[in-house]
């Protein structure tokens, strides 16, 4: 049985586990070749080793569908209660995968119908974290879809249960893998607004500044005031998106690029951000880079005049986020000592 906190999220399927049973990060329904090829979809990974992982299984479960439900998979009888709930909400049977949010705030469930065909993606949160980054995309989504950034159907219905908050999410046909440069700039471009501040009236910095003076990081704001206090040069007012990396970006089926999720969306964010976001994770989590090494690689990627400066307020931006989450940022804040 798969649970998190008090709820469980099985369907009534027959399940392959990756990246192993024992700490398994996704559960994904195989019971036909159709529906498990779908089921896949759920399952992005980046390193080499969960990329050959996910080629294997996924090639084993169309190929040889009936020996690898005879040796890795596990069947389920019967439905949650959740899953019930979900049925009765939406007017049919479902098959459902799930996957397990590294950071433990949420559980991502693909629903398929019974004729196999994706109804969508439904997030619900773990926690009280969960909760919030939740209820931040859910405005986030019917913000967007508004300025017509994102589909406006993207966000098909959402709600509450037993406390956690929950969200349909509209499936998008396309593919995840590495972004070139170009069209990252031109992604991020979509997201300006016309407006603009020095950085010491910018509504982005006061926020992280109020945030590091409530969680008690009086050196921290000090450092703030004092990388930012002689800068005059206006940054603009952005749509941020928080969590800009190369797997919440999507090339869709007509060459074009879209995003998703917006847990960490912020209306009126500051300029380049999203691209520090983008290639912190690309270095830290891909590329294994640290230290000076990581700063090095950072501005080769993003050669600007204030690069320091951006990345100061970046790591600052981090950790208010992980202070919040409960997180550590030991990193962050050896790269601050570094970078002063």
């Amino acid at each position: 049985m798969i649970k998190n906190l008090n709820m469980n999220f099985n369907s009534n399927n027959t399940y392959i586990y990756l990246p192993s049973k024992k700490n398994f990060k996704v559960a994904l329904a195989i019971d036909n070749i159709t529906l498990s090829r779908n089921s896949f979809k759920l399952y992005n990974p980046f390193s080499v080793k969960a990329k050959f992982l996910k080629f294997l299984f996924k090639n084993l479960s169309i190929y040889c569908n009936g020996l690898i439900i005879f040796f890795f998979a596990e069947k389920v009888n019967s439905n949650s209660d959740f899953i019930i709930y979900l049925e009765e909400k939406i007017g049919q049977k479902l098959n459902v995968s799930i996957y397990f949010s590294t950071v433990k705030d949420k559980v991502v469930l693909q629903l398929q119908s019974k004729d196999s065909i994706i109804i969508g993606y439904l997030k619900i949160a773990a926690n009280n974290i969960g909760n919030e980054h939740l209820n931040n995309e859910i405005n986030a989504a019917t913000f967007l879809g508004s300025k017509g950034l994102i589909a406006s159907n993207y966000l098909i219905f959402h709600g509450a249960y037993k406390g956690m908050t929950y969200c349909l999410l509209k499936d998008l046909k396309g593919e995840i893998g590495f972004v070139p440069d170009g069209n990252i700039n031109a992604i991020i471009r979509s997201l300006n607004t016309p407006v603009s501040y020095t950085l010491l009236a910018h509504p982005r910095i006061l926020d992280i500044e109020k945030k590091l003076e409530l969680s008690g990081f009086k050196d921290l704001v000090i450092l703030l005031n004092k990388s930012i206090g002689n800068i005059n040069k206006s940054f603009k007012v952005v749509y941020e998106h928080g969590d800009f990396v190369d797997w919440n970006i999507l090339k869709l089926e007509d060459s074009s690029y879209s995003f998703f999720d917006f847990e960490y969306f912020e209306k009126n964010g500051l300029e380049y951000m999203d691209l520090f976001k983008l290639n912190y994770q690309r270095a830290t989590l891909l590329k294994k880079k640290s230290h000076i090494e990581l700063i090095d690689y950072m501005q080769s990627k993003i050669p600007l005049e204030l690069f320091r400066v951006l990345f100061i307020i970046y790591l600052l931006k981090e950790i208010t986020i992980k202070y919040s989450e409960n997180l550590n940022f030991d990193n962050e804040k050896e790269l601050l000592n570094l970078l002063n």
